[in-house]
């Protein structure tokens, strides 16, 4: 919780001092009309990580199961990484400038991947989304935390659990594999 009003605020004094000095983001506003903003940013920013990781996870997942080689998954993960990474915060605070004209303006691509630059900077200073994901993928026991997951009773495989669906001891479960996932090749 505590890094989330961090992020918050790191990103509320980017937008009031930080952003205004990159050319093409212009901010137009007091630092409340800023802190408005950063919450909303988080909000978003977290929602689009969650998107993101299930579509890395699918693709891993599938070039997993393709069997190709750690370079070629390499040559396809990487441009996903940047685009996830870079490009997408920036296009989050181009997508707020819609949203809030009043507020922020972002004019041109090269200051939306200098914002999404910028953005990703924060996020990672301030660790990320992966906490609060990883209650909802591995070893969510309440229905609190992450309902979808929990109700099925899916354990990490961190955790030498047994899988409550398969009964598959979690330590024959390979580790890349996204948590509560069956491997269709182990058998018993």
């Amino acid at each position: 919780m505590i890094q989330l009003l961090l992020r918050t605020l790191l990103i509320a004094l980017a937008l009031f001092t930080f952003f205004p000095a990159l050319a093409g983001i212009k901010f137009h506003g007091n630092l409340l009309s800023a802190g408005v903003l950063a919450v909303a940013t988080t909000a978003a920013s977290f929602l689009l990580h969650i998107a993101f990781d299930l579509c890395e996870r699918k693709l891993t997942t599938l070039i997993r199961h393709l069997k190709l080689k750690f370079a070629v998954g390499l040559l396809i993960m990487s441009p996903v990484w940047i685009f996830g990474f870079f490009i997408l915060p920036g296009l989050l605070l181009k997508l707020l400038s819609n949203l809030f004209p009043e507020l922020l303006s972002v004019e041109s691509a090269g200051s939306i991947l200098a914002g999404g630059v910028i953005l990703y900077l924060i996020t990672y200073m301030t660790g990320g989304f992966s906490h609060y994901l990883q209650s909802c993928w591995c070893g969510a026991t309440s229905k609190k935390s992450c309902p979808s997951q929990a109700s099925k009773g899916h354990r990490c495989p961190e955790t030498n659990d047994q899988n409550p669906q398969s009964g598959t001891p979690a330590s024959r479960i390979s580790p890349d594999m996204a948590c509560g996932e069956k491997d269709e090749e182990i058998t018993q």
